[in-house]
């Protein structure tokens, strides 16, 4: 896409080197995102016997529902962090998670990686600009797979009308009020 010739080895091409990096960044921050194939609801997390919560170490980003926590890092080990209690070890029983994972590129869907490639030029041409390579493309690229990723998002995640708040509200789910 950057008008660069294939390489056999990394260690002997800086430009590659500074590309493989920038590919696996870019990868975290784009399946950070949560997309159908790497997002999983209703993920049961259980606290160990010292009232811990340990992440996934393939997880992103874990969200439980009814609580505000982070994740936090002890002695190398992801922990969730409950925001409320100021602890990582006020955990007991079993919890619902929304859990991000980070998949293998072998594991995500073809346009992904079509799109991962595309978002990786663009970013590498910014960084290392270089005169007659035709980069004009690039972007209208990567604006249509955006396209196609968030219609198949649409498609293939499991939204309801019945997410909205004010859908519920008027159907009668969380309803404050008696209409009769």
């Amino acid at each position: 896409f950057i008008g660069e010739p294939p390489v056999s080895a990394l260690n002997s091409n800086s430009l590659a080197s500074e590309c493989v990096r920038l590919l696996r960044d870019t990868d975290t921050e784009l399946q950070g995102r949560g997309w159908w194939f790497n997002t999983e609801e209703d993920v049961e997390l259980t606290a160990n016997g010292s009232g811990q919560l340990v992440v996934p170490t393939d997880a992103l980003s874990v969200e439980l529902n009814a609580y505000a926590t982070r994740i936090k890092t002890v002695g190398g080990v992801r922990y969730l962090y409950d925001l409320k209690d100021k602890s990582y070890t006020s955990w007991s029983g079993t919890v619902k998670a929304k859990v991000i994972y980070e998949r293998d590129l072998n594991d995500t869907p073809s346009k992904y990686l079509e799109y991962l490639s595309v978002r990786v030029a663009i970013l590498l041409t910014e960084l290392y600009p270089q005169s007659g390579v035709d980069i004009q493309r690039l972007p209208k690229m990567e604006a249509e797979l955006r396209a196609y990723f968030k219609d198949r998002e649409a498609d293939e995640a499991n939204y309801s009308v019945f997410d909205n708040y004010d859908t519920a509200s008027r159907i009668g789910i969380n309803r404050n009020y008696d209409l009769s």
